[in-house]
């Protein structure tokens, strides 16, 4: 039985002895006796993580009596073969610790089976409406990481690809709008893979800028060259004439 408040469970038991009164034997009343066991402990044995709002503890003894029930209808007096099949939580025939379903109270609910010390059974039921909830909320925070995952990668890639991308289009867009004989070099980038291109281009107008003006000195000078000689074939000519 238990008490109002108290988190124990008590067993009475009724003492008498045996007295001789001639040739017959008469039981002598000598008293009770009580047995107070907490059950505050229950729920500490279990994992919290295990519990829901619909969970159901049963604890049994060893004639599968349950003797302190929580969660749900007062089960205690009871016997588990009232309650559901107890023969799907048998330990010869499944894994003790191992989750199976139970019907009780005409819902469905996962039950784990733990044997305790002194022929008791610890039985914790979740519903498995609960377990989905649980397993409903878990897929909408996954859908959640995943949605923001793709989009910070989205972002991400958007950002290199303008970093890398640009510069290409801004040099494109110079050496197709430089006119023919303009060489201008373009401003480079702090980008270590675009920089070379544009450090590339740079040397190739500068060495073409040298090559132009090489070639311009020279034919200057070749023409200088050539009026000189004429100048020194036509100067005589007119002395001697």
């Amino acid at each position: 039985f238990r008490l109002p408040g108290n988190d124990m469970i008590f067993i009475a038991k009724e003492l008498s002895q045996m007295v001789y009164v001639g040739n017959r034997v008469q039981n002598h009343t000598l008293g009770v006796i009580f047995f107070g066991m907490d059950v505050s402990w229950i729920r500490q044995k279990i994992n919290a993580g295990e519990l829901t709002e619909g969970t159901k503890i049963i604890l049994a003894d060893s004639s599968q009596q349950v003797i302190y029930s929580e969660g749900g209808k007062d089960m205690e007096g009871m016997l588990l073969s009232e309650l559901f099949d107890v023969s799907r939580l048998e330990s010869d025939r499944q894994e003790e610790g191992s989750l199976q379903y139970i019907s009780l109270d005409g819902a469905q609910h996962l039950a784990k089976r733990t044997d305790l010390q002194e022929g008791l059974t610890l039985i914790t039921m979740i519903p498995t409406a609960d377990v989905e909830r649980i397993a409903d909320g878990t897929v909408q925070i996954i859908a959640v990481v995943v949605v923001v995952m793709i989009g910070a990668g989205a972002f991400l890639i958007a950002v290199i690809s303008k970093s890398v991308v640009n510069p290409i289009r801004r040099l494109s867009d110079h050496m197709k709008n430089s006119r023919r004989l303009e060489l201008i070099p373009c401003d480079g980038v702090k980008t270590d893979e675009v920089r070379v291109m544009y450090e590339s281009y740079n040397h190739l107008m500068e060495s073409l800028e040298q090559l132009i003006e090489e070639v311009y000195y020279s034919t200057q000078r070749q023409k200088i060259a050539e009026m000189k000689t004429l100048q020194a074939q036509i100067n005589p000519h007119f002395v001697y004439n």
